[in-house]
């Protein structure tokens, strides 16, 4: 590409680090400012439209964020470097570079993550989208490409080329398979398509593979032509068939609506008491005396390929190794799918589904759409929504775990140290109790309801405790505070 190894007697070319769509990105030295830094040319194999380019320059240049690949200058390229003739002009976009950074599937590949580092580095990508998306800017092709993890592990944003600013109605063309369905319908963009895209990286760093739910058998590998991939490993059991760009996006389409339904599937069965083994679907209902085995009923959806049995078996059994993993399973799910939700499509299908699978009480269907169309607002939601499947005292070799369920509200871990620095309430009659979050036992004592963790009506958190001594039970189903703390959560509080 290039035939000298200056740029504008100021950067010295140290190697060629990558192209894409929007660019073609050089490791170079500054030599007035002694560092190593990146340049992003817009050059390819088809120049990138110089206007193009100056944006995304520009928009960078308003972000500065720990998250997002920081912008050092935008210069004009002698066209003389290339090797091709060049008609056009030719921009550089100088950034930041860090030695020994990763794609992030690279990086998760190349460092055995516990669970907690996994979320932990999930959530400061969401830094990064959040600080975007304060200035009102949409990324609009987030992916696993387009960010870099350097070998601190820091996450950082990178490519802003596709990006769109709220409330302009331009359409987003951000790679096919990181996008939501209303990306594929050809809608405006918006900030949910970026809180969609975050929760399919999400599935991608726990090992979750949703692209092949669509298919019967695991026969086709499909390339996207307008993908950045442009490398598959062959195989000689896979056929290899190159799709047009409308048939990849209802592929993708097709398999985005099976995961939904996988999902809501699956957190329904839980509340009803279903739990999901290896084998398949499993519900304990009672105990053979005279065999001294525990007795089960079986369940299986209708019409599931061995893909969707492939991913539910991954998504209930390989993420939290322990046996009881109910409570942080349910909670990975309603993550997933307020996620996922935040496309208008999704929330069309969930209601299809409700009323059209056997498996939901057709008495029940207008609370179930009403229970089930719950999305988040904005990527905060998302970010703290995480807190709730981290596991503080997980080993990093994943083997051994002590699940603490609901540890954190709100991101608070709850610690002894925490529950004593808060308020005391003694009377369950306090007006100033907004919500009951949780009940726990942290010191000893067995009385039941004899400490709790609650919200009082001006936002601030307080613990409530009292004894069971002299207060009449029934009066429980007639008092709105007891009535909470009967439904309320029973949480360890750590050490």
């Amino acid at each position: 590409m290039l035939i000298n190894n200056q740029i504008n007697n100021r950067y010295k070319v140290l190697s060629e680090l990558g192209s894409g769509g929007n660019g073609f990105v050089v490791k170079a030295a500054d030599n007035n400012l002694y560092r190593e830094v990146a340049i992003k040319l817009n050059a390819t194999s088809e120049f990138t439209h110089p206007e193009i380019f100056k944006r995304e320059a520009r928009i960078l240049a308003t972000l500065k964020h720990e998250n997002i690949i920081q912008i050092y200058d935008f210069i004009n390229v002698d066209n003389g470097v290339f090797k091709q003739e060049i008609n056009g002009e030719v921009y550089g976009l100088v950034s930041e570079y860090h030695p020994e950074a990763l794609p992030l599937d690279k990086y998760l590949n190349s460092n055995q993550l516990s669970n907690d580092q996994k979320i932990n580095l999930f959530q400061k990508i969401c830094d990064g989208v959040i600080a975007a998306h304060e200035k009102n800017l949409i990324h609009c092709d987030l992916k696993p490409q387009n960010i870099i993890v350097t070998k601190e592990g820091t996450p950082k944003l990178i490519d802003f080329g596709s990006s769109s600013y709220e409330n302009i109605s331009t359409q987003n063309s951000g790679s096919i398979q990181w996008s939501s369905p209303d990306v594929l319908n050809g809608e405006p963009a918006k900030k949910n398509d970026d809180i969609y895209s975050l929760v399919l990286i999400f599935l991608r760093m726990f090992q979750l593979d949703f692209n092949h739910l669509s298919n019967e058998e695991k026969e086709t590998d499909f390339i996207d032509p307008y993908g950045s991939d442009s490398s598959v490993e062959k195989n000689e059991n896979i056929t290899i068939k190159t799709l047009t760009s409308a048939e990849v996006a209802q592929n993708h389409k097709e398999s985005q609506n099976i995961l939904v339904e996988l999902l809501l599937l699956s957190h329904y069965l839980m509340k009803l008491g279903w739990h999901r083994s290896v084998s398949g679907w499993e519900k304990y209902i009672g105990f053979d005396a005279s065999t001294n085995e525990v007795e089960k009923d079986y369940f299986g959806f209708r019409g599931t390929n061995s893909e969707s049995t492939k991913f539910l078996s991954n998504l209930h059994n390989n993420i939290f190794l322990v046996h009881d993993n109910e409570q942080r399973s349910s909670s990975l799910l309603e993550l997933l799918l307020m996620g996922l939700l935040t496309s208008t499509s999704s929330q069309y299908k969930v209601v299809d589904i409700i009323k059209n699978n056997d498996v939901f009480n057709e008495e029940v269907h207008a609370k179930l759409c009403q229970n089930y169309l719950k999305s988040f607002n904005n990527v905060e939601e998302l970010k703290t929504a995480c807190y709730a499947l981290t596991d503080t005292v997980s080993n990093s070799l994943k083997s051994e775990f002590s699940l603490i369920n609901q540890a954190s509200i709100n991101g608070q871990v709850l610690s002894k140290s925490y529950i004593k620095s808060l308020p005391q309430l003694s009377n369950y009659e306090d007006e100033r109790i907004n919500e009951v979050k949780c009940q726990f036992n942290t010191f000893g004592m067995d009385y039941l309801f004899s400490d709790s963790l609650v919200i009082l009506s001006s936002g601030e958190f307080a613990r409530l405790y009292f004894y069971t001594d002299g207060i009449d039970i029934e009066i429980f189903s007639n008092h709105p505070t007891l009535k909470q703390l009967e439904k309320a959560p029973f949480v360890d509080i750590l050490e």
